[in-house]
């Protein structure tokens, strides 16, 4: 018979574990209601200003892009290209997008939020995505300070 100290792990470890799994579970939970609203939001012509694909080690790459959108008289920059941005992309998916937002000056869809239209992204499509990397992550973690004790 296994005895309970042998499998628990120390109440530090397992504290640990409790809190990355309620963040990520929360954050999980916010990017969903996030994407949801984002349903709402408006759409605005908008010109890329710059974009690019930067390297990160030897196999990784993420896409920047910038730029600018008008909504009534005042000018915005934004570079974010969706509610997901946060989690990786293949190597295929950021040759897509940057093939889809180049040259410079090419005009574009944005979509800013309707009272804050300094918060804007470029694509709404990808609702869940992140929600569920976040919200299974977040379960793992929770599960795993539920073992330990």
């Amino acid at each position: 018979m296994i005895d309970k100290r042998d499998r628990a792990g120390s109440p530090v470890l397992s504290g640990i574990f409790l809190l990355v799994g309620l963040y990520l579970t929360y954050s999980g939970i916010t990017s969903l209601r996030f994407e949801h609203e984002g349903r709402n939001w408006i759409e605005t012509r908008a010109t890329v200003i710059e974009c690019r694909v930067e390297r990160r080690g030897a196999e990784d790459q993420e896409l920047y892009i910038q730029y600018e959108y008008t909504v009534g008289t005042t000018r915005y920059t934004g570079t974010r290209i969706s509610f997901s941005d946060r989690l990786e992309r293949s190597g295929h998916e950021i040759q897509q997008l940057y093939q889809t937002f180049t040259p410079p000056g090419k005009p574009i869809k944005a979509y800013y939020h309707p009272d804050k239209p300094e918060q804007a992204v470029l694509i709404r499509g990808e609702f869940g995505r992140a929600f569920l990397f976040l919200f299974q992550a977040g379960l793992f973690f929770l599960r795993r300070s539920y073992i330990s004790l």
